[in-house]
C-alpha cells in the first residue's frame, strides 16, 4: 500500500459506496481526508460511517448541482489545509429509471447524471487547478528534469531549483540569464538538449546561484531605504497659461 502520510485528499462524493471506501482506505495510509457530499447525508454519514479510526474525517457539505456551491467548498479547503493534493471526484446521480432499460430511461434522467457526473467534475478540477496557480506550476518545475521552449520562467524562476534550461529563439532576448540557460534556435534544438542533460551541465547548474535574487527583494529594499534620507522635497511649479 501506499504512504500517504502529510497528502491532502478531497473526495467528492464521500458519502456514497465507493467514496466512503476512499476516503476510509486514503485515512488508513495516514491521509488527512475530506469527505465533501449533500447536505441531506451528512448526519446520518457522520453516526454511521465515520465513527472510531475514522472519526477525524472531515466532512463538509457540496451540491455538485451548484456550481458556486463547489467552488465555496474547494476554497474553504485550501483556506485550511493550504493545499489538495489529490482530488477524487465519486459523485453520482441516480434519477428514478436509473435501474431502468436503456430503452425506456428518460432524457431528464440522463441530463441529471451527464450535469451530476461530468459537469460537477468539471467546475471542481477547474477550480481546484485556479486554486493552486503558481504553486502547482513551479511544483512540476520541481519535478522536471529539463524546461525546453522560451518562457520567462526559464530564464528567472529556473535557476532557483537548478535546472537546465533550453531556451528557443529570442523571446528573452535582453533578460540577464544565469550558467543553467543555453539559448539556441530551432536548427540546433537537439543537440542543446543532449549538453543540457549531460552530466557536467547538471552538475553546474547545481553549484549556481539565481542572479535575480533569493525572494527577499522587497526585504532588501526597504532595508536600504531606511538607510536613505528622506530629504527631497517635491518642487512644483506653476504653468502661466
Amino acid at each position: 500500500m501506499f504512504d500517504l502520510s502529510g497528502k491532502v485528499i478531497v473526495v467528492i462524493g464521500g458519502r456514497g459506496y465507493l467514496g466512503r471506501d476512499f476516503c476510509q482506505k486514503s485515512r488508513l495510509q495516514g491521509a488527512t481526508v475530506i469527505s465533501a457530499d449533500l447536505p441531506e447525508l451528512s448526519k446520518a454519514a457522520s453516526k454511521s460511517e465515520y465513527q472510531g479510526e475514522f472519526n477525524d474525517i472531515d466532512q463538509v457539505d457540496i451540491n455538485v448541482n451548484d456550481k458556486k456551491s463547489i467552488i465555496k467548498v474547494i476554497r474553504f479547503i485550501f483556506e485550511k489545509y493550504n493545499k489538495i493534493d489529490t482530488l477524487i471526484y465519486s459523485a453520482t446521480s441516480k434519477p428514478d429509471d436509473f435501474y431502468m432499460p436503456f430503452t425506456e430511461c428518460s432524457l431528464e434522467g440522463w441530463k441529471s447524471v451527464i450535469n451530476v457526473e461530468l459537469d460537477g467534475l468539471f467546475v471542481a478540477a477547474q477550480e481546484v487547478v485556479k486554486s493552486l496557480g503558481q504553486f502547482l506550476y513551479l511544483s512540476a518545475m520541481s519535478h522536471a528534469d529539463l524546461l525546453v521552449g522560451n518562457t520567462s520562467s526559464g530564464i528567472i524562476e529556473a535557476a532557483s531549483f537548478h535546472k537546465p534550461v533550453v531556451n528557443i529563439g529570442n523571446r528573452q532576448l535582453g533578460r540577464l540569464r544565469g550558467v543553467n540557460v543555453i539559448d539556441c534556435n530551432i536548427e540546433n534544438l537537439y543537440h542543446s538538449i543532449v549538453l543540457a542533460l549531460s552530466n557536467d551541465f547538471i552538475i553546474k547548474c547545481q553549484s549556481q546561484k539565481n542572479i535575480y535574487g533569493d525572494g527577499k527583494t522587497s526585504k532588501y529594499i526597504v532595508r536600504e531605504l531606511i538607510k536613505q534620507p528622506l530629504s527631497v522635497v517635491k518642487k512644483f511649479i506653476d504653468i502661466i497659461k
